[in-house]
């Protein structure tokens, strides 16, 4: 179990250098990127999920990139559920989706309802909405 502290940093990482994004068609995703495989490693033994390679460089002198993602329903909501507390940037985008999960369920379906591919598709809407947002005001601040 993760303590606060793990919980606190993790929180901060993911506002600065993670990703919360729809998968495509179905649900949502939490993912960290970076060259340094020790960090990714850290998320793994710490909160669970997989890492993946992202980019395995053509050029000698690039770094090869990994990516440490949550993907599944429960472990996402339960990922959520720790660091929202914590969170500052993408504190709204990750309420949405937690909110989500909790309207939809995290049990494994085959297909999704009409109603919940409704739902799916405005959060995923909203979600997109919140990150444009972000970005304008990063953009402000120059």
């Amino acid at each position: 179990m993760p303590t606060k502290e793990d919980c606190i940093y993790a929180a901060g990482y993911i506002d600065a250098d993670g990703c919360i994004t729809s998968d495509g068609t179905r649900g949502f995703r939490l993912s960290v990127s970076s060259t340094t495989i020790e960090m990714l490693e850290w998320f793994k033994s710490t909160f669970g999920s997989n890492i993946n390679n992202q980019h395995l460089p053509k050029n000698e002198n690039h770094n090869t990139a990994w990516k440490w993602v949550v993907s599944k329903k429960s472990e996402l909501k339960i990922m959520l559920e720790l660091i929202i507390p914590h969170m500052k940037i993408k504190k709204k985008q990750a309420v949405l989706v937690l909110d989500y999960l909790n309207v939809v369920g995290v049990c494994k379906r085959p297909k999704l309802s009409e109603a919940d591919k409704q739902y799916f598709n405005t959060t995923k809407k909203k979600l997109k909405s919140l990150k444009i947002n972000n970005h304008k005001q990063r953009l402000s601040y120059f």
